[in-house]
């Protein structure tokens, strides 16, 4: 099951030809991504776990932009942001990523 059109017009890394960012955890491991906007506390929330723990993500800002946020709906069936995406698997929000970390399935997700 792929991800379809996946919206990217925000993403902070405008005009970058690097490759998505990989969680940094020694071997290959699967992209990180996040949809947020600029306001959002929990965003912000797990902006600063993954920088914690290291783990590089694109972060795509979907404030103002239907278009990205009935796509999300659709494809996560939550309205709600941060919206977060390990290779294609949606994990959740932060509460979801919090818990990931918590019982160390985080980095069994990342390195699958």
């Amino acid at each position: 099951m792929g991800l379809g059109k996946v919206p990217r017009r925000h993403e902070r890394r405008r005009g970058s030809k690097l490759p998505p960012p990989r969680a940094r955890l020694g071997g290959v491991a699967r992209p990180v991504r996040m949809y947020s906007t600029l306001i959002c506390p929990y965003c912000l929330r797990a902006k600063a776990l993954l920088k914690l723990r290291g783990i590089a993500y694109d972060d795509v800002d979907v404030t103002g932009d239907a278009e990205a946020r009935a796509w999300l709906v659709q494809t996560t069936g939550r309205r709600t942001v941060p919206q977060i995406f390990i290779g294609e698997e949606p994990i959740g929000g932060f509460d979801e990523l919090r818990e990931l970390d918590r019982t160390g399935e985080l980095t069994k997700k990342l390195a699958a």
